[in-house]
């Protein structure tokens, strides 16, 4: 397989760079960002088991979270739809995605909960 093509065709992959050198540092958070996962480690032997990443709550346990997390600071809601989703990515740790933050949103919104209108949000009276 050439250089690359395993990164492309091999979703899961990782990908390690054995040195103590941090000018590797740079390649490695551009290659994050590019959804290649890679770190760097200073000695093989030093490499544990991979992490086990943490299962996320069901859509109606985000939707239950987000609204008590809401309806806890009355004066201190999100009044945009940007302030709103970064309010979601913090209290999910940034563990969630651009679509999994707007299927939230628009759950939100279907159940009444709150409104979106040219960015702006507004919440029920009820809430």
């Amino acid at each position: 397989m050439s250089r690359g093509r395993l990164s492309a065709e091999v979703k899961s992959a990782r990908f390690y760079v054995v040195s103590k050198d941090t000018g590797f540092d740079p390649l490695i958070r551009y290659l994050g960002k590019q959804g290649i996962r890679c770190e760097r480690i200073t000695n093989v032997t030093d490499k544990a088991q991979p992490k086990v990443a943490a299962k996320l709550p069901s859509m109606a346990e985000q939707v239950s979270k987000v609204k008590a997390n809401l309806l806890k600071r009355p004066a201190a809601r999100p009044r945009t739809s940007k302030t709103l989703r970064s309010s979601i990515n913090a209290l999910f740790a940034k563990k969630l995605t651009t679509d999994q933050q707007e299927s939230l949103v628009a759950e939100l919104i279907s159940s009444g909960f709150l409104s979106e209108l040219n960015g702006k949000i507004t919440y029920a009276a009820s809430v």
